[in-house]
């Protein structure tokens, strides 16, 4: 967990993972001694290593063990001077075929205006002052931004000291942090809105205009017309292996792998109305995807030890090329399923 703070994030992941080896690390001695104190209420926390560092540092490999195969980095590089140093030496961290998760400011993020009001009315925007006058300013401009409940300044000083005042905040466009991963050597696979922006193409099968592209271009293609708050970005070391969209004899070679988000779903078909429909309560989010009755089958039975066309032949066998191809690329886009080339050996790919 890169810039860790208080505990809080590798506490949740320890429940998310119960044996796995979770390290955090802070460049705060503030908040380290705070997450100390913190683990040691339950005891399940407390093999958690926590470590004083510095991102930027090059030594920060050999700090921090290295080889990990999830790196977490949330809402930390949008603040840092130095994020390309930073994502190099996170890249140094990784297993091979791990992966990092990024957490970072979009460009439609609330401070990129809020930051332009506040200094007519004399704020400097390097510290959180506090005040009568400042929180009077504030609720104007929460008033004025359409925040009419006041929900942002519910988070309080804590969350406006850090999200609104500083000497430095980063808010990009997608293709902005992508541009940025690859700087540091990095492969861009993906944002976690892709789906709900996909919503409104999914009703008369609109998305198929994206084809051949990947979840990650189109990623870039959707923040373009509707640019975010905020992204949670997935990259990898190694680049991805893109399926032949627009050979479906070779693609029929490659193997389908039911991603761990797919499974987070609740799945059911109704044949009459030739309608699958996924709903995911932690998420409160639900889909309805037309389909002919054999989908719900074919994502469970998508171990990534079949190929396409085994699978195809047990429960599609009678769909036209065309019909199949559009609806995995749909479960490609929504990230319900990874796709293995059948050169990749068996059993050692990571899905997202």
């Amino acid at each position: 967990v890169a810039g860790c703070g208080t505990g809080l994030e590798a506490f949740a992941l320890r429940r998310r993972f119960p044996r796995a080896e979770i390290v955090g690390i802070d460049f705060t001695a503030h908040s380290i001694r705070l997450a100390r104190q913190l683990q040691k209420r339950a005891a399940r926390t407390r093999d958690i290593q926590f470590l004083h560092a510095d991102l930027s540092s090059p030594h920060l490999a050999e700090a921090t063990g290295g080889r990990f195969d999830l790196i977490t980095c949330h809402g930390v590089a949008s603040y840092l001077p130095e994020p390309v140093r930073v994502l190099r030496n996170l890249r140094r961290c990784l297993a091979p075929d791990g992966l990092l998760y990024l957490g970072v400011n979009g460009s439609r993020h609330f401070s990129s205006r809020w930051r332009k009001f506040l200094p007519a009315f004399g704020f400097a925007m390097e510290k959180w002052s506090g005040g009568a006058r400042l929180w009077r300013h504030l609720r104007l401009m929460a008033a004025l931004a359409g925040d009419t409940r006041g929900e942002l300044l519910r988070l309080g000083p804590v969350y406006l000291g850090s999200d609104l005042f500083s000497p430095l905040i980063r808010n990009l466009s997608l293709g902005g942090w992508v541009q940025m991963g690859r700087r540091a050597g990095w492969h861009f696979r993906g944002s976690g809105g892709t789906t709900r922006l996909l919503q409104p193409a999914l009703a008369d099968d609109a998305y198929e205009l994206f084809l051949p592209r990947t979840r990650g271009e189109v990623a870039e293609l959707l923040d373009r017309l509707m640019p975010g708050a905020f992204f949670g970005l997935v990259f990898t070391r190694q680049p991805e292996a893109v399926p032949p969209w627009e050979n479906v004899r070779e693609l029929r070679k490659w193997r389908p792998e039911q991603t761990p988000y797919c499974r987070q779903f609740r799945l059911a078909a109704v044949r009459a109305a030739r309608v699958v429909q996924l709903e995911n309560k932690a998420a409160n989010l639900a889909l309805e995807l037309r389909g002919g009755g054999w989908e719900v089958e074919f994502l469970r039975a998508s171990d990534g030890q079949r190929s396409l066309g085994e699978l195809l032949v047990q429960l599609a066998p009678r769909v036209a090329p065309g019909a199949w191809r559009s609806q995995l690329y749909l479960f490609y886009l929504l990230d319900l399923i990874n796709l293995r080339p059948p050169s990749a050996e068996q059993g050692s790919g990571k899905a997202r």
